[in-house]
Parts: C-alpha cells; sequence; structure tokens
C-alpha cells in the first residue's frame, strides 16, 4: 500500500471539470501518480509533478476505455491541466501546477505557525474575510469561462448521447456574447445539457375535435355527433332511428367508439 497523503483545496468545487465525474477521476489520478520530487527511471530523469504511463494503463487504473482515457487528457490539455510527453515507448504526463496543489511539508508548517500566532486576530475579522474570499471566488468563477469548441461540443454530446445541433447551439450564443439570461455563462455543460432537454421535447399542434363517432351496438351502424353525451336509438329491421329527447330513453345505447380531429381525411 502507497504511503503518503496529498492536499486537495475546496477550491476545487469551483474548478470548470468538477462536474465532470470522469474528467476529475482522471485528473486526481495523475495527481495521486505524480511524483512528489524529482527521481529517475530507466536512466531518465522524471521531473516532480510527472509521471510515465500508457494510455492502456490510465484505462486500467480507472476502470475507463482507452478512447474516453484520450478525449479526458485532450480536455484536460485543453485548460492547460497537463502537459502530455509521448514517446514510441511510453508517455509522460506533467501536472502543470503541481507545485502550487501540493505544497512542501516546510512551507505548510511555517503557514500553521503564522496562522497560530494570529488566529485572535482572525477570529476579529473573520466575518469580513469571508466575505472577501467569497467574493473573490466568485469572480474566479465567473472570468474562469473558456467557450467550447466546436469539436469539443461535438464529442461531449457522443458522450453524453445528446442530439442538439451544434452550429444552432454555437450561433445562438456566439450572438450573445455568451449569456445565460443576463448573466455570462458559467458551464457551458449545463448549458448543452438544459439546450437538449429543449430539443428533445415533442413539439405537439394542439387540435380540436371535430366530430365524436358512436355506433349502434345492434347494426353497426355509424353516426358523426359533434359533442360528447349519451345517445339512444331504436333499431328494428336494421333500420337505426335517434330517440327525441322528450321520448324516453328506451332503445339501444349508442356506443363511443373514436374522436375525428380537424386533420383527418
Amino acid at each position: 500500500m502507497r504511503q503518503g497523503w496529498i492536499k486537495l483545496h475546496r477550491d476545487i468545487i469551483d474548478w470548470e471539470w468538477y462536474d465532470e465525474p470522469r474528467v476529475f477521476r482522471v485528473f486526481l489520478h495523475c495527481i495521486l501518480k505524480a511524483n512528489h520530487k524529482d527521481n529517475n527511471w530507466r536512466g531518465e530523469m522524471i521531473k516532480k509533478g510527472s509521471f510515465v504511463t500508457s494510455l492502456q494503463h490510465l484505462a486500467d487504473q480507472t476502470h475507463l476505455s482507452v478512447q474516453n482515457i484520450r478525449t479526458i487528457l485532450n480536455k484536460l490539455k485543453s485548460t492547460k491541466e497537463i502537459v502530455i510527453k509521448s514517446t514510441n515507448k511510453n508517455t509522460i504526463i506533467t501536472v502543470c501546477k503541481y507545485s502550487t496543489y501540493q505544497e512542501d511539508s516546510d512551507n505548510s508548517n511555517k503557514q500553521l505557525t503564522n496562522h497560530q500566532q494570529t488566529t485572535n486576530k482572525q477570529l476579529t475579522t473573520n466575518k469580513n474575510g469571508k466575505n472577501v474570499k467569497n467574493d473573490k471566488k466568485k469572480d474566479i468563477t465567473r472570468t474562469n469561462f473558456i467557450k467550447p469548441t466546436k469539436q469539443e461540443l461535438a464529442d461531449y454530446c457522443k458522450e453524453k448521447g445528446y442530439t442538439v445541433n451544434i452550429d444552432k447551439y454555437l450561433n445562438h450564443y456566439e450572438s450573445n456574447g455568451w449569456k445565460v439570461g443576463k448573466n455570462k455563462m458559467v458551464s457551458w455543460r449545463h448549458s448543452l445539457a438544459n439546450w437538449n432537454i429543449n430539443e428533445v421535447q415533442p413539439k405537439t399542434k394542439a387540435v380540436t375535435p371535430s366530430a365524436y363517432i358512436y355506433k349502434c351496438p345492434n347494426c353497426s351502424k355509424s353516426y358523426r355527433f359533434k359533442e360528447k353525451r349519451d345517445y339512444h336509438h331504436r333499431c328494428t329491421e336494421n333500420k337505426c332511428q335517434e330517440i327525441p329527447r322528450g321520448d324516453g330513453l328506451t332503445g339501444y345505447l349508442l356506443e363511443f367508439d373514436k374522436i375525428t380531429l380537424d386533420n383527418d381525411k
């Protein structure tokens, strides 16, 4: 069993790929696999934050397909989360901000000491400090949006099984400055999911019945009426005659058969 641990800041929930479980899993796997210090591997120096792997090896370790791994790595490359160097022997993946994510223990101890020394001051200004941090976090979330390419949209639709008209989607948001309502878009994946829901919903046209069809249970003759109610008919020698409303309700009660619509022939 491997020893040690990694640091994971709460800000990760504001990361643009956080809502993509597979992308998040692979990226976290990369951080776990990366060297915490420079290390030699078969005569080659593998720097801190890097590790040696292959597409198949990553697929086996994360229980994803090779195609999924390839797509996910391309996404992480597009937002500069990782750098990939491939040779005919192996693939070296480098986590770009590894040192930022995983600070040295000495630095952590210094931060802890400073934190202990200023606890009282922080308690006094805690509320204001939280507000400032939250404001900064919101600003970061707004400015981190990167509009997708047509290929990214196509790959995501294929992965999710969406039937979105990608050109229509791009034209719409390019024309309105990538806004949802009055606000700047935060996640195009969420937007695409909603767009797909709206596109697949059946567009039904309201129709008005033009007639109600009834049949005589004795002779099977059909009748058309403009309203739906009980109709009683006398039927003798295969001749069916409607009973006037004031003549009692003896005779055959016609059976409702179907409704015809305005567009029925």
